[in-house]
């Protein structure tokens, strides 16, 4: 049966707390995520490491400028200034990092240092992508931004479509996947989920005036859909060929 729509199904945030951690490890060993997206200046990394390596997927390098909650919040590895703001710590937002503007020599040298750190902790990053898709922040960095990942030999592949939305209504989440799923047009597309589960330290987790608990539950819920049997059962019936970015690397799509 001809598979008319490939979907890139990718896990982000790994690295970030030991709750991210498992929500992506659960939605790749018993769900449909095959892309991993860990963050090389994750404060726990050493944890991701621990549960994700020896999964059959494909890791990628979540490159960072942004450091967006209260807590867990990060500095720079590299140390330098022109990419702290007056925490000292990365930009919050689009906004703060584009008042930034930081030249493109320092963002370079500061995701060589995320890089490096990843591949310590034992990953071999297949692909590139973006926390936050910081380059629509400050698109003059996107040329050294391919050139990076040319030289680094990762995939980035940032004009993949993201799966069309839908008008709200009072669907539950996996039903609303499934019918943004089918009502896919032939082509690849790419689906972003953020799985967790409930922990204290997911808890914790939140930005300047929001309450906390409310990113747990989102992020809870994309674990659900990930996990849903009526999704994995779709996504696995041949209709639909869900891929990895390696398997972009020699099936080159232009889109």
């Amino acid at each position: 049966m001809s598979r008319s729509v490939q979907l890139l199904t990718r896990a982000d945030d790994a690295g970030l707390n030991a709750g991210t951690n498992e929500g992506v490890r659960r939605a790749a060993a018993h769900g449909v995520a095959r892309n991993l997206s860990v963050l090389g200046i994750g404060p726990a990394l050493e944890d991701a490491a621990q549960r994700l390596l020896g999964l059959d997927a494909c890791f990628g390098f979540h490159a960072c400028l942004n450091s967006e909650w209260l807590e867990p919040c990060w500095a720079p590895l590299s140390g330098d200034a022109r990419l702290m703001d007056a925490r000292g710590m990365l930009p919050p937002t689009w906004d703060a990092l584009r008042l930034l503007n930081p030249p493109a020599c320092a963002v370079e040298a500061e995701l060589s240092a995320q890089l490096r750190r990843l591949r310590e902790h034992g990953f071999a990053p297949v692909y590139m992508d973006e926390h936050m898709f910081f380059s629509y922040a400050v698109p003059d960095l996107r040329p050294m931004l391919v050139d990076f990942a040319r030289r680094e030999g990762l995939v980035y592949r940032m004009e993949l479509p993201c799966l069309p939305p839908l008008a709200a209504d009072s669907d539950d989440a996996s039903n609303r996947f499934l019918r943004r799923l089918a009502g896919a047009a032939p082509g690849t597309w790419l689906e972003i989920v953020h799985p967790a589960i409930d922990s204290p330290d997911m808890c914790a987790v939140r930005k300047k005036g929001q309450p906390s608990g409310v990113v747990t539950d989102e992020r809870a819920r994309d674990l659900c859909v990930f996990t849903d049997p009526r999704v994995i059962e779709v996504c696995t019936a041949g209709h639909i060929r869900l891929l990895r970015y390696d398997e972009l690397a020699v099936e080159v799509v232009f889109l």
